[in-house]
């Protein structure tokens, strides 16, 4: 008998993320400048009663730039820059969470609401951006 077939699939998810959760990628359409700097190419809307965490992102530039993911946990923003030196694209996953130990969370009423990634930098005319989230969502 196989060991994956004595495994149930929360237990499975548990043994590779250390939480049971199931990852998905939040995107949308890619995005042509120009457009003003601290521009959110994708983000995610979170619902109260959750913790979220950010296993992972997809960055596509035309051109050189600084990107970050911001978020709230427990009331406080949290960033994470990731520089882009030149033009091409970046994908980083892992199992382990961008933001293990500070997941994004709606509290107290805040004024962020969303997991987003950000260009920090204004976006040239005619040059393409595209980017994704890969996102596991948790009850608190």
């Amino acid at each position: 008998m196989r060991f994956g077939s004595l495994m149930n699939e929360p237990a499975a998810r548990m043994l590779r993320y250390g939480r049971d959760t199931q990852l998905g990628w939040e995107s949308k359409e890619d995005t042509t400048g120009p457009f003003a700097a601290n521009y959110e190419l994708v983000g995610l809307d979170l619902e109260p009663n959750y913790n979220y965490y950010i296993y992972g992102y997809r960055i596509t530039s035309g051109e050189p730039n600084i990107f970050y993911i911001r978020w709230l946990s427990d009331g406080d923003v949290k960033y994470h820059l990731v520089d882009f030196p030149s033009d091409g694209t970046v994908v980083y996953t892992d199992n382990i969470p961008i933001n293990e130990g500070e997941p994004a969370n709606v509290r107290y009423g805040s004024s962020i609401v969303r997991i987003g990634l950000f260009a920090l930098g204004a976006g040239g005319a005619g040059v393409k951006y595209g980017a994704g989230l890969l996102i596991g969502r948790v009850d608190q």
